[in-house]
This record gives C-alpha cells, sequence and structure tokens, in this order.
C-alpha cells in the first residue's frame, strides 16, 4: 500500500467554528485527505485567541493556531512585530515532524514560513497564490524583492486564474513552474437547487467597492420599478454596510432588500437554495469563489466581463457586462428574470462539478505533489 504523504498547509485565513472569510481553505485540505495527512498551521499576527492553540480534527487533519497578539499591534510595533512572528512561528512549526510537502497560500507572509521550513527540512514547497490585482502583493519594492525571492524558489506556484497568471508573470519573476488551478467548489455542500421560480436575486461577498454590493442594490432598484414582485437577498459585512442600510432606508426599500449579514457556509447554501439570479457586480476577481458556488446551486450569474469569471462562465451560464455601469446590469436582470426557464440549472452545475469539485481538485494537487 502506497505512503500517505504527510502535507503542512499554511494558510491566510482559516475560519474554525465562526463565520468569517476564508473557508475555501478548507476546501483545499478536505480534497486532499483522501490521500494525504495534513498539518495546518494557522498562524497571524493576531487573533480571538491568544497563544498556540493545537487540536486533531480528523483522523486525517490536525490543526496548530498561533495568534501572538489578540489586537494588532500599529506602526512600527507592527513592523517589529512581524519580524517576531516569523521567528516565532518558524520555532513552533519546524517541531512538526515527518513532513514530505509544505503548501503556503499567499506569497509573502506564509511563502516566507514555508521558505524557511523547506529549507530547514529540505522538503519542496507548494504556493497557491489567490491575491488580485497582483500588484498588492508587490505594491513597494522591498515587499517585491522578497516575494520575488519566495515564488523563484517555490518548487511549483499555483495560480486561481489564468488572469492572475498573467499578472504573476509580467512581473517577470523567474519561476522553476506556474499553473493555474482555479480553487476547489464544495459541490456536495452547494446542491442543485429546487426547479422552482422564487423570484429573489442574490448577493454574497465583502460589502466594499471591490465586489459591489451597493452597485447591486442600485441596480436592482431600476429592475424593481418593472418587476415589483421579486427581491433582492444580500449576504456578507464590510466597509459598505452602513451606505447601503442608508440608501435602501432612503429609497424605501426595506421590504423587499434583505440584508443577511455574515454568515456561515451552510447558510449562504441555504440562500443560494432559495434564488433564481446571482449578481455579483465585482470590479475584480483573482477567481470568484461565490460565483462558482451559486452556479453549483445552478443559478445563472451576472458579473463582470473582465478579470477571472469569463474563463468559466458563457451565454449559457450568464451575462458578462461593465459592473461599473448600473443601468445595464439592471437590463441585464430584466432579460435574465424574463427568460429564466431558459437557462438550463443542471448544466450550470454540471460545468462546476466537472472542472472545480473538491475531489477533482485532489486528485490534481495529488499529481502535483508527487511530481516535485
Amino acid at each position: 500500500m502506497e505512503k500517505r504523504l504527510h502535507v503542512l498547509v499554511l494558510p491566510e485565513f482559516l475560519p474554525y467554528k465562526e463565520k468569517g472569510w476564508g473557508g475555501f481553505t478548507w476546501n483545499y485540505i478536505k480534497s486532499i485527505t483522501p490521500f494525504c495527512d495534513v498539518t495546518v498551521f494557522h498562524s497571524r499576527l493576531n487573533g480571538a485567541e491568544k497563544g498556540v492553540h493545537e487540536e486533531q480534527i480528523d483522523k486525517h487533519i490536525r490543526l496548530i493556531r498561533y495568534f501572538p497578539y489578540k489586537e494588532k499591534p500599529i506602526g512600527f510595533k507592527k513592523k517589529v512585530a512581524y519580524y517576531k512572528w516569523l521567528k516565532d512561528a518558524f520555532k513552533l512549526s519546524k517541531k512538526i515532524e515527518g513532513v514530505d510537502v509544505i503548501h503556503a497560500h499567499g506569497a509573502f507572509l506564509n511563502g516566507s514560513l514555508a521558505k524557511k521550513l523547506a529549507v530547514a527540512w529540505d522538503v519542496p514547497y507548494v504556493l497557491t497564490e489567490h491575491t488580485g490585482p497582483f500588484s498588492k502583493v508587490v505594491n513597494n519594492p522591498l515587499k517585491k524583492f522578497a516575494v520575488k525571492r519566495i515564488m523563484s524558489n517555490a518548487n511549483a506556484v499555483l495560480a486561481v486564474s489564468e488572469h492572475l497568471k498573467r499578472e504573476i508573470l509580467a512581473n517577470k519573476i523567474q519561476l522553476k513552474r506556474l499553473e493555474v488551478t482555479y480553487n476547489p467548489v464544495d459541490t456536495e455542500l452547494f446542491q442543485l437547487k429546487k426547479d422552482q421560480l422564487y423570484k429573489n436575486i442574490v448577493f454574497a461577498g465583502r460589502m466594499d467597492e471591490n465586489k459591489g454590493a451597493l452597485r447591486a442594490v442600485k441596480a436592482f432598484e431600476l429592475f424593481y420599478k418593472d418587476h415589483p414582485d421579486w427581491t433582492l437577498t444580500l449576504c456578507g459585512g464590510g466597509r459598505e454596510m452602513q451606505l447601503i442600510q442608508k440608501y435602501i432606508l432612503t429609497h424605501q426599500m426595506d421590504k423587499v432588500v434583505i440584508l443577511k449579514g455574515m454568515l456561515s457556509e451552510e447558510e449562504v447554501a441555504a440562500e443560494f437554495q432559495q434564488a433564481d439570479i446571482f449578481i455579483s457586480p465585482t470590479a475584480y476577481e483573482s477567481f470568484g469563489l461565490a460565483i462558482a458556488e451559486a452556479m453549483s446551486c445552478g443559478l445563472p450569474v451576472i458579473t463582470t466581463n473582465q478579470t477571472a469569471p469569463p474563463e468559466y462562465i458563457d451565454a449559457s451560464s450568464g451575462i458578462l457586462l461593465n459592473t461599473n455601469d448600473v443601468s445595464e446590469m439592471a437590463k441585464a436582470l430584466s432579460l435574465m428574470a424574463e427568460n429564466i426557464h431558459q437557462y438550463n440549472q443542471q448544466k450550470i452545475r454540471r460545468q462546476i462539478v466537472t472542472q472545480f469539485s473538491v475531489s477533482n481538485f485532489g486528485e490534481r494537487l495529488l499529481t502535483i505533489y508527487k511530481s516535485l
């Protein structure tokens, strides 16, 4: 019987027993547990529980969390704290035994830790980059220098879209290997919705300028004038929440625009099950996980014609447009709502299962690990 690989995963964000961003990392972890034993070392500068916490999630997943602060230091103290964090995180994680492969998420912080551990243990490390635009990762000369070294030393760099791959290559980093893997989607959780018309449009994501929740509300306001029996449901939280609340009240839409706040993945899946259209007026997506999850439920989508979404959305599964144009989005909502039965839910879901399901993704990751 072939030996199971022991993979050390270094995630950027990892909600655990709480609601929050970054739950997709669990999809990465779950995808490889049929083949690998996984130790997850989740460490950031600050967290709800200060210190080191360890537990065995199941027979294949061990979780170690380390947060040196409850509140993140500011100013010069923050820079010093990050230097100390890397030193302490290295000491703690170096005690983990028998690691065959390191898989880090995010080039700068976890990439730095992965590079040090790979040298200490003489094992390969893989780096998945999610952040886009990639200019955010290399936004100052010192950081750019460090990221280039980390990426060039990685045995493989995995980008979550062709668009992000092009952005990485544009920075002229000498890479040993660069592959596009996209992201895994939990198609078991995000199941096909019932063939029933709810007359409900859903948005899920951070409430910020990039994701465009406020633009979704403004587009729905125009759409609603001719479709007064439809509703809009917003899932998420963030900086634009107060602006959105004020806009809804000012335009007397509090009965038809429902704010759900931060939800767990299970709760988001339930909301998708009671919707007919997914709207994502995002300005930029390195992949667009919420879009793919909605499609896994069979929902047609309205989203940007820029960055990653056009790589897996066509006319049979959605409408791609300029998401800064609210009136165009309202027209797209009308067109989709009035022709909703022309979208084949099973076909939309099948595309996501084939391309991004957790099981298929895990087999691909295992192939990459074994080839290093």
